[in-house]
């Protein structure tokens, strides 16, 4: 980019704040130009010749009493830098907004898994508490929310994704994204991560990962069907990255909806949004949609962070089918992930000031 700057606006300034933004400048041309007519009132020509800033050559005087004064052209660039991460880094940062609450809800899975998995570690007669918790940012972005309508803003929320990771990556050494629409740009966060500025400095996990991995970990029988629910806006994600994944080959049948079923699901999660996922009629609505799955199928992957929020009313789903929370599986992946940095902040305390109370 180029950039216009007068000898009075002091354009080492300029490039020196440019600098400090991360741009290099350079200057690329000068020429003098006539001072304006309206610049020869007496007090502002007086203010003028004063500018600490100025050089001889910058502003001068002509034999007729005429001024020119001095006028750069720079070109602008932005600098390509390594990151270097932060000694201490946040373990989990977490990027929500679609829906609100499901990065709340990320959050307080791990915090329980984590606590379970501090106990099961711990030595006899030792104490489990706050320290063992991992440390995570919330980042939630409202205009995520138009995931719902994702063919219509792609390019949208992939510019609110990007800044957003450009904001969080560098502060957390494991990043989510706390909606399985927005797994549409799985291979994009890969890439960004890996380029230049951020280099790595943090891994991103994935919520289709995750599911695969629940998926393998069931110890499911062949061909034992196993349905993804979600969004329609995930559903060809799931069927392209989940359903399709090599690893499941020769295990259980993993599908998705029909069209009828993804239209209720939409219907439903639109509800949740606009009415609160405690709204009476929400939980009979979500037991007859999966009561009303294809009767093979014995388990249901809830791929919609709407969805694990929902409480289904005693009694009212059908006998069998077991319901797989998406969201679960990532929180337990990013519990163990974050077990040793708890465990060795416990250790860093106690060596410091002694044996602390839970």
């Amino acid at each position: 980019a180029f950039m216009t700057n007068s000898v009075f606006s002091n354009p080492g300034k300029s490039m020196e704040m440019l600098r400090e933004q991360g741009f290099h400048s350079e200057v690329v041309t000068t020429s003098m130009i006539p001072l304006y007519p309206n610049m020869y009132q007496k007090d502002l020509l007086d203010h003028l010749k004063t500018l600490p800033h100025l050089q001889e050559a910058d502003f001068v005087e002509d034999e007729t009493g005429h001024y020119s004064f001095r006028a750069f052209c720079l070109k602008i660039t932005r600098k390509q830098f390594a990151f270097t991460a932060p000694a201490h880094r946040t373990q989990v940062g977490i990027i929500a907004g679609s829906g609100p609450e499901a990065g709340l809800d990320l959050a307080s899975k791990i915090l329980v898994a984590s606590r379970e998995l501090a106990v099961q570690g711990a030595a006899p007669n030792s104490k489990v508490g706050d320290i063992e918790a991992p440390s995570f940012i919330i980042d939630s972005v409202p205009e995520l929310g138009i995931s719902m309508e994702l063919p219509l803003h792609y390019e949208l929320l992939w510019e609110y994704m990007r800044t957003t990771i450009d904001r969080l990556a560098p502060t957390c050494k494991h990043l989510v994204v706390a909606c399985n629409t927005l797994h549409i740009f799985s291979a994009r966060i890969e890439a960004k991560l890996a380029c230049p500025p951020l280099n790595g400095c943090c891994t991103f996990i994935s919520y289709v990962d995750c599911t695969i991995d629940g998926v393998l970990e069931a110890s499911l029988s062949q061909g034992q069907e196993v349905m993804v629910l979600g969004a329609r806006a995930y559903m060809a994600t799931a069927a392209e990255l989940i359903c399709k994944n090599p690893k499941l080959t020769g295990g259980p049948n993993v599908s998705i909806p029909d069209a009828g079923t993804m239209d209720k699901l939409d219907e439903l999660v639109h509800e949740i949004k606009s009415k609160g996922r405690n709204d009476p009629g929400i939980g009979p609505l979500f037991a007859t949609i999966l009561n009303k799955l294809p009767s093979a199928v014995s388990i249901a992957i809830l791929a919609c962070t709407e969805l694990p929020l929902i409480s289904i009313p005693e009694g009212q789903l059908r006998p069998g089918l077991k319901l797989i929370d998406a969201t679960q599986l990532v929180a337990d992946r990013l519990a163990h992930l974050s077990l040793p940095g708890c465990k060795c902040r416990r250790m860093g305390l106690n060596g410091a000031v002694g044996p602390i109370a839970a």
